[in-house]
């Protein structure tokens, strides 16, 4: 896994965790460190990508922009001297706010609410969670998974977070039972 510089170490281990304990059937997890430049390029790369999906609007149309997609040279490498046939990049970021912020958020939404008489309410959001993933075949020199979720939670609670990590990975990874418990799927089904 590849943490950015700006991640705090108590975030990048509770992803790393998340991840072993959802995927561990499937892969070791190795965390890379590289330089600065390394990280921008990379990041630059596999955005690029997700900013074609988001553009894309039909299912069709996302599958054919990541089959099209091939690695570049510097990520081919990076893998090879790493020793690493997939590389998973995951982008985590969130917020929340306290509780004197959120109170001061809904005062003004009220009275925005008031002068607008009743037309325009806006509604604060207490938290935020975006989970986006990439996974990198070098055998196959190609993206083999992109997905991304987004939920309004606290982005470090750790039941919330191993949830969404679940949905994030469905049918690559892991798989749901019908109430909702996550299991990581056997190699070859």
């Amino acid at each position: 896994m590849i943490y950015d510089s700006t991640a705090s170490r108590k975030a990048q281990k509770r992803i790393t965790d998340l991840f072993k304990e959802t995927v561990s059937q499937h892969t070791s997890i190795k965390e890379i460190v590289t330089d600065t430049a390394s990280y921008r390029k990379i990041y630059q790369e596999v955005f690029q990508i997700s900013s074609k999906m988001r553009i894309a609007k039909t299912k069709s149309r996302k599958q054919q922009i990541v089959d099209s997609c091939s690695i570049s040279k510097g990520l081919d490498s990076l893998m090879q001297v790493n020793q690493i046939d997939q590389l998973v990049i995951t982008y985590q970021q969130g917020f929340y706010r306290t509780k004197a912020n959120y109170k001061k958020q809904n005062l003004k939404a009220t009275g925005v609410g008031l002068l607008t008489l009743g037309l325009y309410i806006p509604v604060p959001i207490g938290s935020q969670s975006l989970l986006v993933s990439w996974v990198i075949d070098r055998n196959k020199k190609a993206l083999v998974f992109s997905n991304l979720k987004s939920e309004e939670m606290h982005p470090t609670n750790m039941a919330n977070l191993k949830q969404q990590v679940c949905e994030l990975y469905l049918k690559f990874y892991t798989g749901a039972y019908s109430d909702g418990v996550c299991y990581p799927l056997l190699l070859g089904k």
